[in-house]
């Protein structure tokens, strides 16, 4: 078939009905496999071709923007639904102790309703989009996409419904040189790229089905698209060959995975366990290869541990007779300003070899809502109050405020827990109170071994690479890594799996572009748009006011 023939073939399916729907959630699942799949990464330079391509034409067809919204919200809501597709691995809810069609209804609403709001939210991209260009300017397609696409990014950390677990950068975490400029803007960086090449494929697929092989029209975009790629990589491998972080002095951490379930977590002796199951991996890690620090991973014990004398007892022991300083997931509680009130929090807790314990301790920062605290409490209780089941701990825990930042013989170490990991920001300021290593303790036991759990470590691997800290990661069923300043992942234990491991991290003072300036990228992205959109609506208005000459 010749390309005429292909572009006439072309343009009768595109009068199909179902053309438009077929592309979109072909776009979508692509997309969502390259965060599934590593091998499937450099896909993600080219799955949001198809769904840039249809705004395009809706938009040149004078489609409204409330069309435009809702052929985005399809795009939305597929990709959502294949990236939480693990909320399945929950099913069927042993550890809550709820009745079956309970247990499918939370699924439900979890997988749905978390999809949703995610949805709601990015696809505005079709109103940015077909708000902001124009026919006569089609080379601009590709800015208006990626500034529209990594400014909704952006904006899904902002609220409790916001949750930026599924960012473009995602994608590329398995390709340690394709993510180094985030040391530079951050992953909103990343995925900035990703959208802007994207842009210029879906150009040139345009300009080759419209006017063949011409330069302006199919080799120019592609050519450009292909140096942006390249140039990221060029840079990224470059600083990489360049960067020799071992030459400065380094020190050993051991994590700790004990590998227990969520089933047996809140079990009457689950506690006990705990405590013996840590204490006997920690010995073992030690009689091989004494660490500095020990890390264990996020609620190991389900108890306020400093209120618990006879488990904060056994570890000061164990911190003085392997003479490392452990790092411990638990409760904490204090007290407020109201008598006989108490503020719970999930924390970690550092004990030194000398038997002394901090005086205060890292709480966790960005709370999971729903399960660690109820958002709209008292609205819920009264429309679903069996929502409440799913926060397994009764009362709402409360959010830590600061980084806390603990000073060890060692390195200034700067903490986070789970849900804290997928928030540039807090990762941020930790590093700007001075962390020079990061901990990140979490609990993925919920999710098993889906996608979830190396969906979540990718995130560490970001943060890693965002502001060029060694990240020791310890999990209760895994994933638990090591990941060096480069997001390189140097060790790694998989899910499911009883164990520990061992590795020498090097502390970092420097910081990076991105510690300093945050998310500024979102600036030139907004400004961007609102140029495109005040220059389409001001041209459309001179022209309608022009009188017709006689």
């Amino acid at each position: 078939m010749t390309r005429s023939g292909f572009a006439e073939s072309l343009g009768k399916l595109e009068n199909k009905w179902w053309f438009d729907p077929a592309l979109i959630v072909a776009s979508s699942l692509l997309t969502a496999l390259t965060m599934i799949f590593d091998l499937l990464s450099p896909i993600a330079f080219v799955s949001l071709s198809p769904l840039i391509l249809v705004l395009m034409r809706r938009t040149e067809k004078g489609k409204k923007g409330f069309s435009n919204y809702m052929t985005a919200f399809l795009w939305s809501f597929v990709f959502y639904m294949t990236i939480y597709h693990w909320f399945w691995y929950l099913w069927p809810m042993d550890f809550m102790g709820v009745s079956i069609p309970m247990a499918l209804l939370l699924t439900l609403l979890c997988w749905i309703g978390l999809s949703l709001l995610q949805t709601v939210g990015t696809a505005f991209v079709g109103l940015i989009f077909c708000h902001a260009y124009k026919k006569e300017r089609m080379w601009s397609a590709p800015i208006i996409f990626a500034c529209a696409y990594t400014f909704l990014e952006f904006m899904q950390s902002l609220t409790f419904a916001g949750v930026p677990w599924a960012r473009l950068a995602l994608t590329q975490t398995s390709v340690p040189a394709a993510i180094q400029s985030a040391s530079l803007f951050g992953s909103l960086f990343v995925g900035f790229i990703i959208g802007l090449v994207n842009g210029l494929v879906a150009l040139a697929i345009r300009g080759f089905v419209k006017n063949g092989s011409r330069f302006a029209c199919f080799v120019r975009p592609a050519a450009l698209a292909l140096a942006i790629v390249m140039l990221n990589l060029g840079v990224g491998m470059t600083y990489m060959a360049l960067h020799d972080e071992k030459s400065r002095g380094g020190f050993k951490i051991t994590v700790v995975q004990g590998n227990i379930s969520s089933n047996d977590k809140w079990a009457d002796n689950s506690n006990a366990n705990a405590i013996n199951v840590y204490e006997r991996l920690t010995l073992e890690a030690d009689a091989k290869e004494h660490a500095d620090i020990v890390l264990w991973p996020e609620t190991v014990l389900t108890v306020a541990i400093k209120e618990s004398p006879h488990y904060e007892t056994k570890i000061k022991e164990l911190a003085k007779s392997t003479g490392s300083v452990i790092f411990v997931g638990a409760f904490d509680v204090s007290e407020t300003d109201e008598e006989y009130k108490w503020e719970d929090y999930n924390a970690i807790v550092a004990y030194f070899p000398d038997g002394s314990v901090e005086s205060g301790s890292y709480k966790k920062r960005h709370l999971v809502p729903f399960g660690e605290y109820m958002p709209m409490r008292s609205v819920l209780e009264v429309v679903m109050p069996f929502m409440t089941e799913l926060n397994m701990l009764g009362d709402d825990l409360t959010p830590g405020k600061d980084s806390e930042v603990v000073s060890t013989p060692f390195a200034r170490v700067g903490r986070l827990i789970c849900f804290d990991s997928i928030y540039p920001e807090l990762a941020r300021d930790s590093v700007s109170d001075g962390a020079e290593i990061i901990l990140l303790s979490t609990n993925d036991s919920w999710y098993r071994d889906s996608a979830s759990a190396y969906q979540h470590n990718s995130h560490a691997v970001l943060r890693a690479v965002e502001n060029r800290r060694y990240i020791a990661r310890a999990a209760s069923t895994g994933i638990s890594a090591f990941i060096d300043s480069e997001g390189r992942v140097l060790s790694a234990l998989p899910p499911l799996k009883m164990g520990y491991l061992t590795a020498s991290v090097f502390p970092h003072s420097e910081r990076t572009l991105y510690s300093y300036v945050g998310d500024v990228i979102v600036l030139p992205c907004v400004a961007a748009l609102v140029f495109f959109v005040c220059e389409k609506y001001v041209k459309s208005g001179k022209n309608k006011n022009k009188k017709p000459k006689n």
